[in-house]
């Protein structure tokens, strides 16, 4: 029997399925497919926004990109129609939106499009999160010694997980549970641990089975 979601084929239980599957899993990581999977889910937005994180929403732009500072968006390009905008315009826009709510943010990430001037181009957008996955990425191989060795689905979960939380202590490495399961490549234990409440339902579901798939390809690697 195969068990579908709005992400497609991603977890079989009879064994011959499996193993079909796993034939069409192998191959090298691919960092676009991944980009593709996180982009989905966080859609793109040209302008500034509050994500709806706790206790403090932050500021957030692009691909769910996170702006923990004013200065830091300076960082980044930013256009005020067809000109660069300067680093005041950036910081300005940046303190408009962080000011906006105090604690949780409840509201659309449209809601804040009226409220700033300056935006940034899908290209860029793009180009960041790629980097922001890339450096996820070298996080992960030193985090986890046998990543390279890791199925490939499990490889995605965890820097589709990254991507919202990190990889360091204040990141993915502060879940004890889902570490060791990790690193004991105990893929099916690891998915029961992988849950981000602060993220859609579908978003959790994906990571789920795709640590799921990841054990069942473990399995046959036995």
């Amino acid at each position: 029997m195969t068990l579908r979601s709005s992400w497609g084929v991603s977890y079989i239980s009879e064994k011959e399925g499996v193993e079909n599957l796993a034939l069409e899993q192998t191959g090298e990581l691919d960092l676009n497919k991944v980009f593709e999977a996180i982009i989905k889910e966080e859609g793109f937005y040209n302008h500034m926004y509050l994500d709806s994180a706790e206790p403090k929403s932050l500021v957030t732009v692009g691909y769910g990109k996170m702006l923990s500072s004013a200065d830091e968006a300076t960082k980044y390009s930013f256009y005020f129609g067809n000109l660069s905008a300067t680093d005041a315009q950036i910081k300005q826009a940046w303190r408009t939106v962080y000011n906006l709510v105090q604690g949780r943010n409840n509201n659309r990430a449209s809601y804040f499009e009226s409220l700033t001037t300056i935006r940034m181009t899908e290209e860029d957008a793009k180009a960041i999160t790629l980097a922001h996955i890339q450096g996820n990425l070298d996080s992960a191989r030193e985090a986890f010694s046998e990543f390279d060795n890791y199925p490939v689905p499990a490889q995605e979960a965890i820097l589709d997980m990254a991507y919202n939380l990190g990889i360091s202590s204040t990141g993915i490495s502060k879940f004890p549970s889902f570490n060791r399961h990790l690193k004991n490549k105990d893929f099916a234990s690891a998915a029961t641990e992988s849950n981000r409440p602060q993220l859609r339902n579908s978003r959790n579901v994906h990571v789920r089975e795709l640590l799921l798939l990841a054990d069942q390809q473990q399995k046959l690697r036995q």
